[in-house]
């Protein structure tokens, strides 16, 4: 009785051994959230559409993704800047609207 029960408890420390190590290897690292550049929209059509004019980067205007750009370049910048629930700060005549 106690070699069957030393047994089955020396296979279930083997066990959960052996599980514990395979769940830490199979994670993957959590990526940083990269924060997206500044960027300067024009808000058209009554205020129902954003279009992007320009990036800000260092206090330089840098172009954009257009539409006609690349599609990877257009997938990063969707995900970037048009995510759902974003908010944006709203500049009319120079000053916070």
């Amino acid at each position: 009785m106690k070699k069957t029960t030393l047994i089955t408890i020396s296979f279930l420390i083997v066990l959960v051994s052996v599980c514990a190590t395979a769940a830490q290897r199979r994670r993957s690292p959590v990526k940083p959230k990269v924060k997206p550049q500044p960027i300067i929209f024009a808000v058209i059509n009554d205020g129902q559409t954003i279009e992007p004019l320009a990036l800000v980067d260092k206090g330089n205007l840098e172009a954009t993704a257009g539409g006609d750009g690349e599609e990877k370049i257009l997938a990063d910048f969707t995900k970037s800047y048009y995510q759902p629930k974003t908010t944006y700060r709203l500049i009319c005549g120079g000053a916070h609207a």
